[in-house]
């Protein structure tokens, strides 16, 4: 993951109208069945270092399509998120540190 080419990416899916100009991107990669990375690219700031948000919701895709185990560690390059999903309303619960400067929304 850490190869791929992901600003560029997403500058040639919005140049074939393929990606509207104001959608962020997250590039995932499910390393086993508790564990997974990701790297995001928002459209305002460009590729983040961390997100919770991000780290949500490519755990809730990976979850739901049955890659990862409903508890999954989210690496990202500024920092870990753990989520678990909880069975008895399917809310997402996310705990995890990551660095203050890198603007996380948590």
């Amino acid at each position: 993951l850490s190869n791929f080419p992901l600003k560029e990416t997403v500058q040639e899916l919005q140049a074939k109208n393929i990606l509207p100009p104001q959608t962020s991107v997250i590039a995932a990669h499910v390393s086993g069945s508790v564990d997974m990375e990701i790297r995001i690219y928002d459209y305002l700031q460009g590729e983040k270092l961390a997100s919770g948000n991000g780290a949500a919701a490519a755990a809730a895709a990976a979850i739901l399509n049955k890659l990862t185990a409903r508890n999954v560690t989210v690496v990202c390059n500024g920092g870990n998120f753990i989520l678990h999903i909880l069975s008895w309303t399917n809310h997402i619960m996310l705990t995890g540190k990551a660095k203050a400067e890198l603007h996380c929304e948590i």
